[in-house]
C-alpha cells in the first residue's frame, strides 16, 4: 500500500523479507500449519540435497516439465542458504516497518493460498 501511495516508489520493488529471522524450518513448520498436512523436512548432507535436485531437474525436464525443471536449482539455492534479500529500501524509501510477526502471518498466507487454488473459477 506504501509503494501504491507514493511516487518516490516510482514501479520499483520492494522486498519486506528480512525483519525477523525466517529459516526454513519455519517456513516448512508455516506451510505445513497453514495447508493443514503434514510436511516432511528431513536433514540430509549437503551433497545429498544437490545430487537429488540435479536428478529432480533432469526428470522434470524428461517429464516435459521444463518449466519447474528450470526452478531446480534455484530452489536448491534456496532451501540451503541464508535470505538474500534484504528490506532496508522499504525502509528508508517508504517508512515501513512490519507490523506482524512472521510465525504466525506465514501460516496464514499459506492458508489463504489453499483457499485460494481451492475456489471454483468462473467462465
Amino acid at each position: 500500500m506504501l509503494a501504491a501511495r507514493t511516487e518516490l516508489a516510482g514501479g520499483h520493488v520492494y522486498h519486506l523479507t528480512n525483519d525477523q529471522p525466517v529459516d526454513v524450518a519455519l517456513l516448512v513448520r508455516s506451510g505445513s500449519l497453514g495447508l493443514g498436512r503434514s510436511i516432511c523436512a528431513p536433514v540430509v548432507p549437503l551433497a545429498v540435497g544437490r545430487a537429488f535436485f540435479a536428478g529432480l531437474r533432469a526428470a522434470l525436464g524428461l517429464a516435459g516439465r521444463s518449466d519447474l525443471a528450470r526452478h531446480a536449482p534455484g530452489t536448491f539455492e534456496m532451501l540451503t542458504r541464508d535470505n538474500p534479500f534484504t528490506s532496508n529500501r522499504a525502509r528508508i524509501e517508504l517508512g515501513w516497518n512490519p507490523c506482524f510477526d512472521p510465525a504466525v502471518r506465514l501460516a496464514e498466507a499459506f492458508h489463504w493460498w489453499k483457499r485460494g487454488r481451492a475456489a471454483p473459477t468462473g467462465g
